[in-house]
């Protein structure tokens, strides 16, 4: 499972007000704010609840604040894509046998078909998400690199094996 993994910014806001979703992602584009993931959701007739998920989570929080939005407490998350068609579920099964409990997931297929995910975990829990998927990820690779190494040599040969007149 050769995958991608990066940690982000997670943050929840509420927008009041006007203040729509296009005014919103072209102010923290206009910001510089490099935003991997917006979802949101009607919390009333005026208000909007919102999820952000950002490399930089420093820039986010002054671009929200200048547009007005109320923003909570930083939470971290992890990205992470793979190559292969279960590489997230993998991904997910291996969090789960280490006890580390996932509380939000959003999943979207890039133009490859390929499933990416932002994986946020129990409060506490980040580092050891972060490090397990790491770890996972890199004996994955070894042992890939490891097969395609040795596959010539695993070949059976093309030819038969020479026949001797006398038994030999």
């Amino acid at each position: 499972m050769a995958v991608l993994i990066t940690k982000v910014a997670c943050f929840s806001a509420v927008t009041a007000g006007k203040l729509s979703n296009a005014a919103v992602l072209l102010g923290l584009a206009r910001a510089g704010v490099d935003l991997i993931a917006f979802s949101t959701c009607a919390d009333s007739a005026t208000r909007r609840g919102l999820r952000l998920v950002a490399i930089s989570g420093e820039q986010l929080r002054k671009a929200a604040a200048r547009l007005g939005m109320d923003v909570a407490e930083e939470r971290s998350a992890i990205i992470f894509r793979g190559e292969g068609p279960g590489d997230l579920a993998t991904a997910l099964d291996v969090l789960e046998k280490t006890k580390i409990e996932v509380t939000a997931l959003e999943a979207l297929r890039d133009r490859s078909g390929q499933l990416a995910g932002v994986i946020q975990v129990q409060a506490g829990q980040e580092e050891a998400a972060f490090k397990t998927l790491s770890f996972r990820a890199h004996l994955d690779a070894m042992v890939d690199e490891a097969s395609s190494e040795s596959f010539p040599a695993s070949d059976a040969p093309a030819w038969p094996a020479p026949r001797f007149a006398g038994g030999r």
